[in-house]
């Protein structure tokens, strides 16, 4: 099940927490629902699965924490997981949106540091480095 309403748990989650929305392209708009159905049901893996039952891709992705928003439009495939990065020196744990956006065969990944949504990092992977690693399934094309 994926998530097409505002309801009052995305409201109350996502006012303390960065998330992303998915325009699909049928023209649906689904919305980040972690946590709802338990950690073992992530939101991007059950848009996954309903992409590919309904043979639909992504139009549009978007990130966001409250009024700060940042949209990647019409790519061929979206990749989607989250990151984290312990300092132990400092004691201090950063926590990443992991944004791969397919174009031309390359997927080119950024890490958004949450909930700043600052991009730290970028790498590039080929779709075929992708679909033989173990997190093909993150990737919606």
């Amino acid at each position: 099940m994926i998530c097409l309403v505002e309801d009052e748990f995305i409201y109350e989650k996502f006012d303390r927490e960065a998330r992303w929305i998915a325009t699909l392209s049928n023209g649906l708009v689904v919305f980040q629902d972690d946590d709802r159905y338990g950690p073992k049901d992530p939101a991007w893996l059950r848009l996954t699965k309903y992409c590919k039952e309904n043979k639909l891709r992504l139009n549009n992705l978007r990130i966001q924490f409250r009024s700060n928003i940042i949209d990647f439009p019409e790519f061929e495939g979206y990749y989607y997981t989250r990151g984290v990065a312990a300092d132990m020196n400092e004691g201090r744990t950063e926590h990443f949106f992991v944004i791969g956006l397919l174009n031309q065969g390359i997927l080119r990944k950024t890490w958004w540091k949450t909930p700043e949504m600052s991009p730290m990092r970028t790498d590039e992977e080929t779709i075929e480095e992708v679909l033989v690693s173990e997190f093909a399934e993150c990737l919606i094309r």
